[in-house]
């Protein structure tokens, strides 16, 4: 319940006033005006107002209340028919057909013929007391998106973790590739070059061939000696054949 601490009008309420709202009086027939607990209820011998007002800690809130009508609990409707009053949220006003009397029905009651409904002048607002399951859901709720992130960062910390070990794992593999084909061709060259190096007279079928007209060195055995002064020869010594004279 919310209470506006300027003052306002009273409930119009069946049979009596509920416990703890101060009483003001009878109006007609079985109907009370009741002002919230802690509220003075003002009648018309004491206010320039021809109704009933409830005003707190003994104070005239008429001259607030000629210029602002509200009710004394902002959560009622007001209504307004030869004065001022208030009626409980899903109460119907009403007046009385050829008199001054007003009145709240409550949910569901007969309407009598003579009854003339009420349009409010203003609606009250929502209580704004909170309860435990209006107070439950913002927590719930926090809770609920507190879960939703923790969840979803852990997701993208595995998704970016996932990610770096597959690069990792791929440039590994790119680099052995890389260090076994260098080692591949490092042993192929010497190969290559052993084999271009090898004489073609080790290569098998391979045979040199002998020049016939290759000059040949003059036996050892064969001498050419002069003629000695002796006149002897040797067997082996050629002579020249003199010339003709």
């Amino acid at each position: 319940m919310s209470l506006d601490q300027s003052g306002g009008y009273p409930l119009r309420r069946n049979n009596s006033c509920s416990a703890g709202e101060s009483v003001c009086g009878r109006t007609w027939g079985t109907f009370h005006a009741c002002c919230p607990g802690n509220f003075q209820c003002l009648d018309s011998n004491s206010t320039k107002i021809k109704n009933f007002i409830c005003c707190p800690d003994q104070l005239n809130c008429t001259d607030v209340l000629a210029e602002h009508p509200t009710c004394a609990n902002t959560s009622w409707d007001l209504y307004n028919s030869t004065g001022y009053f208030c009626c409980e949220p899903k109460h119907a006003g009403f007046s009385v057909e050829g008199t001054f009397s007003v009145g709240c029905l409550d949910p569901g009651a007969a309407r009598n013929l003579s009854y003339n409904a009420l349009i409010p002048s203003s609606t009250g607002a929502p209580s704004t007391t909170p309860t435990s399951t209006s107070a439950s859901t913002p927590t719930s709720s926090l809770d609920a998106e507190s879960s939703t992130s923790v969840h979803s960062s852990r997701n993208n910390t595995g998704a970016i973790a996932g990610g770096v070990v597959g690069g990792v794992a791929g440039a590994a593999a790119l680099i052995a590739a890389l260090y076994f084909l260098i080692r591949y061709r490092k042993r192929q060259q010497p190969q290559q070059q052993s084999q271009s190096l090898t004489p073609p007279s080790s290569l098998p079928g391979y045979a040199l061939e002998k020049d016939a007209s290759q000059p040949k060195e003059i036996d050892d055995r064969l001498m050419v000696a002069e003629l000695s002064e002796s006149g002897g020869h040797s067997g082996n010594v050629r002579y020249e054949l003199p010339t003709a004279s």
